[in-house]
């Protein structure tokens, strides 16, 4: 994934595709058409420095992605200035390599268990539930863990 503003930016085959969201932009390219990699990193690059704008690598990722019963056994080579990770979070969304959510439930899973377990330590002590007002929109506490778990435990 490659995070770039450019209205004008079209990918160099067009079998490749370019989602681009606010100041993100992917770039998918099926694998048969992973030889062209390099093509289209070449040309993302081109367009940053025709409009004055910088590619930062440390935000610059790319997700093999296969299906889970098969394994892989051949990848593209390494592509300069990026990263190769097996999990990546897109739009506040987690998922890996074989498009499994499952690290974004355990992600949201973790959130909602800390912050029960820190409402119910309020509760403990003395929180009553007209006060939870103040605690929702809390980044520490968000509404849609936050409310339900204040339901749940009154």
């Amino acid at each position: 994934m490659l995070y770039f503003n450019s209205s004008d930016l079209k990918p160099v085959q067009h079998t490749n595709l370019l989602v681009k969201y606010a100041d993100d932009t992917y770039l998918i390219i099926p694998g048969s058409n992973s030889s062209l990699i390099p093509d289209e990193l070449s040309n993302i690059t081109q367009s940053a420095n025709t409009n004055n704008l910088k590619l930062n690598p440390k935000k610059s990722y790319e997700i093999i992605v296969h299906l889970p019963s098969k394994k892989l056994t051949c990848t593209p080579p390494f592509c300069d200035n990026t990263t190769r990770t097996h999990q990546v979070t897109v739009l506040g969304v987690t998922f890996n390599n074989t498009l499994s959510f499952s690290p974004h439930v355990q992600n949201v899973t973790a959130k909602a268990a800390t912050t029960l377990y820190a409402l119910k330590t309020l509760k403990v002590h003395g929180l009553r539930k007209g006060l939870v007002g103040s605690y929702t929109g809390n980044p520490l506490c968000p509404n849609n863990i936050c409310q339900p778990l204040m339901e749940w435990i009154y």
